[in-house]
């Protein structure tokens, strides 16, 4: 399982986004966007995922961008 930080086109498809990873029982935070990721403010979603279903992530509505976040 890795760490990713989705990134999303608007501040509304980041909260649904959310909201749709909590009623499958995922866990994820909405949080600020990295500095490294973007300098603009916004809001992104930082969860655990499975590497094998990482392109399930980009099926979401207003998805930009899917990062791995290391520790």
């Amino acid at each position: 399982m890795n760490r990713y930080i989705v990134t999303f086109h608007s501040h509304f498809s980041a909260i649904s986004f959310h909201r749709s990873m909590k009623k499958q029982g995922i866990a994820a935070q909405l949080m600020p966007i990295p500095r490294y990721l973007s300098s603009s403010c916004g809001t992104c979603v930082a969860l655990t995922w499975e590497a094998s279903r990482e392109q399930e992530l980009l099926k979401y509505d207003g998805v930009e961008g899917i990062y791995i976040q290391e520790s």
